[in-house]
């Protein structure tokens, strides 16, 4: 998931999709 230590906020951005996306793909499966 993080593959640019340079940027920071990049990383940030992925990291809260990537939560919002997991949120979402349980929500699902429920």
């Amino acid at each position: 998931l993080i593959q640019k230590n340079n940027e920071p906020h990049a990383v940030l951005i992925s990291w809260e999709t990537y939560k919002a996306i997991k949120e979402k793909v349980n929500l699902e499966d429920l």
